[in-house]
């Protein structure tokens, strides 16, 4: 997954156009966006259980 992103940001910043920069630059955003609620969702899931513990 880190990969991805990873290899996303080397292609955008090696990229020799700023008009593909700034596409890439939105779906590295976008990506990240989507993972972190994702892990919130995740979290907020998963506490409830803990608590009850």
């Amino acid at each position: 997954m880190l990969g991805m992103y990873l290899t996303t940001a080397f292609n955008f910043l090696t990229a020799p156009t700023p008009k593909t920069m700034t596409e890439d630059m939105t779906g590295i955003w976008t990506g990240l966006s989507s993972a972190l609620w994702k892990v919130k969702e995740g979290i907020t899931n998963i506490l409830p259980e803990i608590m009850v513990f």
